[in-house]
């Protein structure tokens, strides 16, 4: 009895390569091993870390993380990944140009993606906050 390790690229797997459905007997062990992780922060609505379950785009990740802010700049999100090297690299991606078709790059493990703040967008909700509230929770002084 010899034993036999082979690996198998699941997402080609699905991709319909169907040479990497082996057939299994009995005695075989199947170890997967765990979903790597990665960080949504800035200015969305639940940021966190989050489980990288399966094929993940940046547009997805900012939605699991309950989607971007009212004060989000949309231009502005970063993926922050370690390159070659154990270098960090940035770049810099829109959620408009993604809602215009542009396809979102795949999400990795240990990435860390940045939903940036309007500065415009926070002054003008804030000033909004300030007349709907603001106004209204005022206590008399007596």
């Amino acid at each position: 009895m010899q034993e036999v390790m082979t690996a198998i690229d699941l997402e080609a797997l699905v991709d319909g390569q169907k040479e990497l459905n082996l057939p299994l007997q009995a005695g075989d062990v199947i170890d997967v091993p765990r979903a790597g992780s990665y960080y949504v922060g800035g200015a969305v609505e639940k940021p966190g870390s989050f489980l990288l379950k399966s094929r993940t785009t940046v547009e997805q990740a900012i939605v699991a993380a309950g989607g971007a802010k009212e004060v989000a700049d949309w231009d502005d999100v970063r993926l922050y990944r370690l390159g070659a090297g154990g270098k960090r690299e940035i770049a810099t991606y829109s959620i408009n140009a993604f809602e215009g078709g542009k396809p979102a790059p795949d999400v990795r493990q240990g990435d860390v993606i940045i939903v940036g703040k309007s500065a415009a967008k926070a002054f003008a909700y804030g000033v909004r906050d300030f007349l709907k509230f603001g106004l209204y929770s005022t206590v008399p002084i007596p």
